[in-house]
């Protein structure tokens, strides 16, 4: 998809070492743009889900997922490792340690 579309890739936006690709600017726009794509995805997802359109719910989470794992793919190597982080880190969480907020979110006690 990325190739298709010619979605810019972490070498091309730049990362800690190689900011001679891009200046903290150029990214800092690149991310601001990812993060309104997100935000819009997100948004249909809402609606759909408020409307009880569930069908089409399942959709615009599909849709959610795949700018959300672009993003991860656009940060390269910083992304695969914090999706790591993240799996380990909740598959280390014990029942006996979290209970769930108002809004279900594991929080450790």
């Amino acid at each position: 998809f990325h190739e298709r579309f010619d979605v810019e890739t972490v070498s091309q936006i730049g990362t800690t070492g190689e900011f001679n690709k891009t200046t903290h600017q150029e990214r800092m726009e690149y991310f601001a743009r990812r993060i309104l794509l997100q935000n819009e995805e997100l948004g249909e997802l809402c609606q759909a889900i408020n409307k009880g359109e569930f069908a089409n719910a399942a959709l615009e989470a599909a849709d959610v997922l795949y700018i959300a794992l672009g993003t991860i793919v656009v940060l390269g190597t910083n992304g695969v490792d914090a999706c790591r982080a993240v799996t380990k880190k909740n598959n280390l969480k014990d029942p006996a340690n979290y209970h769930r907020s108002v809004t279900g979110k594991l929080v450790k006690t």
